[in-house]
Formats: C-alpha cells, structure tokens, sequence
C-alpha cells in the first residue's frame, strides 16, 4: 500500500469512527469550497452540519472574511479545503482571525485534500510572466 492509499484509509477510518460516535451535537463543518461542503455533507448525512466559505460564483483564490464566515470559522469542528495553495490567500487569516486552533494547519480538524494525492505535471519552474501561479498546483497559471 501506498503511503498516501495509507493516509487516505486512515482518513477514511477516523470519519467513519466519528460518525460512528453516540449522538450528539452535529459536527460543525466548513468547507472552503461548494464541492467539498456537498462531499461532506453526502458521506456525514445527518451527522454533520456543513457551511461553504465561497459559492460557485466566486473565485475560490479570493475571499473576504466577512463577519458571518469568521463566525462560522470560529464555530468549526473541522476545515475540509482543497489546498495546494488555492486558499493560500486567504484561509490562514481566516482560521487566524476566527481563533479557532481545532482547525489550524497541523491540527486533526484541518483536513487538505490537495495532501492526499499525487501532483501530475507540475513545472519545475513557474513564471509571473505566465499569470498568478500556484507552485503546489498542477500546472497553474491563470
């Protein structure tokens, strides 16, 4: 097994054994994007409450902190973002501003997609010259 299949499946065995916890208070759930927040919500059904921070409108690169998304950072039981630096623009302010240290980076409540699969095609150098660049993406350039 690979090192990441192994990451994946323990990831995989921690969510279910928390589903798997005696009722309770729903798990309070921020996704950075609609995509995770639709994810979550199928594998947690009525065992977790989900909120996005972006709608599908919005670019997910950009985000302002709100009042109303700090209040829902700052309530979050877990983070499920995308990573490799799609919210590098935003989120470490966020989680900073929200107070919340049970989803920052290196906590169990920060979960990073991007981390737990392999990176094809990345350049082995980027230029500004190419657009806004993200180095941990796969071939980003816009």
């Amino acid at each position: 097994m690979t090192p990441i299949s192994t990451r994946l499946l323990a990831l995989c065995t921690l969510a279910l054994g928390m589903l798997a916890l005696p009722a309770q208070a729903a798990l309070n759930v921020l996704a950075c994007e609609p995509e995770w927040a639709a994810l979550t919500q199928e594998i947690g059904g009525d065992k977790v409450s989900v909120s996005s921070a972006t709608n599908a409108l919005q670019d997910p690169h950009r985000v302002e902190a709100r009042p109303d998304l700090i209040a829902r950072t700052r309530n979050a039981d877990l983070l499920v973002c995308t990573g490799l630096d799609l919210e590098a623009g935003w989120l470490p302010l966020l989680v900073q501003q929200s107070g919340n240290a049970k989803i920052a980076k290196g906590q169990p409540g920060y979960f990073e997609a991007g981390s737990f699969v392999p990176r094809l095609e990345v350049p082995a150098k980027l230029d500004r010259a190419e657009g806004t660049c993200m180095p941990s993406a796969i071939r980003t350039c816009t």
